[in-house]
């Protein structure tokens, strides 16, 4: 897949290897718009997870209680990590509770958090203790069954999941779009054009999702009481990691 996006200054195109072969990794380059000069390269999965925790960081500066104090974390990879980050960034976070099926995972995963925002992080035994209190539950799995029930949600509480959101491996339940009041996307377009549907497209729900965009902007209102459990599906939004390219290259200059 080739994307391309230009500012003043910039052209930078993102190529990423479409087929399901092991060991692919994403390539963006960028170059001077008005000389052609070549500015550099950015090369891995790293952009990726930092391009959509920074979509992930507005999801929760938009639609979180301003007043959120505590998160739960479900997922111990690097989107788990850059998704915290965001959260972090975006709330003043006093409590966070990790939980993976991995004990050895989720106890490094605390370790190294801490360390890097400090702020303690406590490891769960199980999804549900590690839900039950927060006020932004992060999904970042590769699970293709729920890791966590609506039930265990309490009034006010934002969801962010970035992991698998098919018809067939879908990381949330359905039930939760059901009970929240606001449910949000980067791209609404993306998410109809899956392959394999999205699990909202077809349901009662589909209608209800915003673009984050316009919640963002106010076109639209996003969470209008403190009770409301809103929903933001991520998808990753076509374009942005060129866009994050182009930034580290003026931040290194």
């Amino acid at each position: 897949m080739r994307i391309v996006h230009q500012t003043s200054a910039r052209t930078t195109f993102s190529l990423t290897n479409t087929n399901d072969l092991e060991g692919h990794e994403q390539l963006v380059c960028v170059f001077d718009s008005d000389t052609g000069v070549f500015k550099g390269v950015v090369i891995g999965i790293l952009i990726g997870a930092l391009r959509t925790g920074a979509i992930g960081e507005v999801a929760i500066k938009a639609m979180a209680r301003m007043e959120a104090e505590q998160v739960a974390v479900i997922g111990t990879g690097l989107q788990a990590r850059t998704q915290l980050e965001a959260a972090v960034a975006s709330r003043n976070i006093k409590r966070i509770n990790v939980y993976s099926r991995n004990q050895e995972n989720r106890t490094m995963f605390a370790q190294e958090m801490t360390k890097k925002l400090n702020v303690n992080i406590s490891v769960s035994g199980s999804a549900e203790d590690c839900v039950e209190e927060a006020d932004i539950v992060i999904c970042a799995t590769n699970s293709g069954v729920p890791v966590i029930e609506t039930n265990w949600l309490r009034p006010g509480t934002h969801v962010n999941t970035v992991g698998p959101k098919s018809v067939t491996r879908h990381e949330v339940p359905t039930e939760l779009a059901a009970r929240s009041s606001v449910i949000a996307t980067d791209s609404i377009e993306q998410l109809r054009a899956y392959t394999t549907p999205h699990f909202l497209v077809g349901t009662t729900h589909e209608n209800r999702i915003t673009q984050l965009s316009d919640i963002v902007t106010k076109k639209v209102s996003g969470r209008t009481s403190d009770n409301d459990i809103t929903l933001f599906c991520s998808v990753g939004l076509a374009g942005t990691e060129v866009v994050v390219a182009n930034e580290i290259m003026k931040a290194i200059q």
